[in-house]
C-alpha cells in the first residue's frame, strides 16, 4: 500500500484560503439576515431563503470564529505580542471599523429621523456609537468576538498555556451566558474559537488524520445518532441541533482542506471589494433596517447585495486610509 505523502498536502490553513472562507461566511451571514428579515415580514418565501434563515447565520459565525482563533494562534506562534501591543494591533482592527460604522449610521439615522433607540436621546446616540447600546440586533457578534480576543490576549501571556487558558475562559463565558439566560445565538458558536486555536497547534497531526476516508463517515454517522437521540428522542432545545450542525461543519471543513495540495492559492489575493468582509458584516443589517424603517423599502436581492458591498468597501477604504496615515 502506498504511504500517505503528507508533504504533498496542506497541513494547515493558508491566509488566502482563510480570508476567502471568511469572505464567503460574511456574505452568507448577510443572506441569512436578508432571508430572516424577508420571511419574518412576509416579504420572502421559498426553500432556499428558509435554509439560509435557519442555519446560514450559525454556520457562518462558527467558521468565522474558527478561522479567527486559527489565525491568532498562527500569528502568536510567529511573533508574541504583549497584552498592550496585542490590544493596539489586533483588537484595534476590530474596534475601529465597528465604531466608525456605528458613528456613520447613527448620524444617518438622526438625519433621516429613522425610528431607533439610538435617536431617542443624545446619550443613547453616544452609547450607540461606542457600542454599549445595541441599536443593531447583530452587534452581539462583534462583542463576543472582542471578548474572545481578550481571552486570547490573557492566555497568550501565560507561556505554553495559551490554548488551555483561552479554552477555560471561553467555557466560563458559555456557562455564564447559559445561566444568565442569553439566547443560544450568543454563545453557541464560541467553542469554535479555541477549536481553531487547537486546529493550528495540532495541525500536523490532525490534517493527515482528516484525510482518512473513515473520518467524514464517522462524523456524519455520529451526527445522525446524536441528532436522533438528543433532538428527536429526548426533545432537547433547538440550540442542540444548531450546535451539532456547527460541529459537523467544522469537521467537514477540516476534511475538505486536508485534501488540498501544498501551495494551493499561494498567490491568490482577494479583490478590494471582497477584502471588506468584516465591514460587510457591520453594514448590511444597518442598511436593511434603514431602508425599511425610513422609506418602507425592502430591496430585491441583487440591489441589497450591491449596496451592502459598496458600503462595506467604502467603510474599509476609510479605515485603511486612516491606518495608512497613521503608519506614515
Amino acid at each position: 500500500m502506498q504511504k500517505d505523502n503528507t508533504n504533498s498536502y496542506m497541513c494547515g490553513l493558508s491566509l488566502p484560503i482563510s480570508n476567502l472562507i471568511k469572505c464567503i461566511a460574511c456574505i452568507v451571514i448577510a443572506l441569512h439576515h436578508y432571508s430572516q428579515w424577508g420571511i419574518d415580514k412576509d416579504l420572502l418565501s421559498g426553500p432556499i431563503y428558509s435554509v439560509l434563515r435557519s442555519v446560514g447565520g450559525d454556520l457562518s459565525v462558527t467558521l468565522f470564529f474558527l478561522l479567527s482563533g486559527y489565525g491568532l494562534m498562527a500569528s502568536e506562534t510567529k511573533k508574541h505580542l504583549g497584552a498592550i501591543e496585542f490590544m493596539k494591533k489586533r483588537l484595534w482592527r476590530l474596534l475601529k471599523p465597528f465604531w466608525m460604522a456605528n458613528i456613520i449610521f447613527v448620524a444617518i439615522y438622526w438625519i433621516f429621523g429613522t425610528p431607533n433607540e439610538a435617536c431617542e436621546s443624545v446619550l443613547n446616540g453616544i452609547l450607540s456609537c461606542i457600542g454599549i447600546l445595541e441599536f443593531d440586533g447583530t452587534m452581539w457578534f462583534v462583542k463576543v468576538l472582542i471578548l474572545l480576543y481578550i481571552f486570547f490576549a490573557i492566555g497568550a501571556q501565560i507561556k505554553n498555556k495559551t490554548l488551555v487558558t483561552t479554552s477555560i475562559l471561553t467555557l466560563a463565558f458559555i456557562v455564564v451566558s447559559i445561566l444568565s439566560g442569553r439566547g443560544s445565538f450568543y454563545w453557541s458558536s464560541a467553542f469554535a474559537f479555541p477549536a481553531g486555536m487547537a486546529l493550528f497547534q495540532y495541525k500536523d497531526a490532525l490534517f493527515p488524520i482528516a484525510r482518512k476516508i473513515y473520518v467524514p463517515i464517522v462524523a456524519v454517522l455520529t451526527y445522525v445518532v446524536l441528532l436522533y437521540s438528543l433532538v428527536f428522542y429526548l426533545q432537547l432545545d433547538n440550540a442542540i441541533w444548531h450546535q451539532l450542525n456547527n460541529i459537523l461543519i467544522v469537521v467537514m471543513l477540516v476534511v475538505l482542506l486536508s485534501h488540498l495540495p501544498n501551495n494551493c492559492m499561494e498567490n491568490f489575493k482577494l479583490p478590494k471589494w471582497l477584502d471588506a468582509y468584516y465591514e460587510m458584516y457591520l453594514v448590511h443589517p444597518k442598511i436593511l433596517y434603514f431602508a425599511y424603517f425610513s422609506f418602507g423599502t425592502f430591496f430585491v436581492l441583487p440591489i441589497y447585495l450591491a449596496i451592502s458591498i459598496l458600503s462595506a468597501v467604502a467603510l474599509h477604504f476609510l479605515v485603511s486610509l486612516s491606518f495608512g496615515a497613521k503608519a506614515k
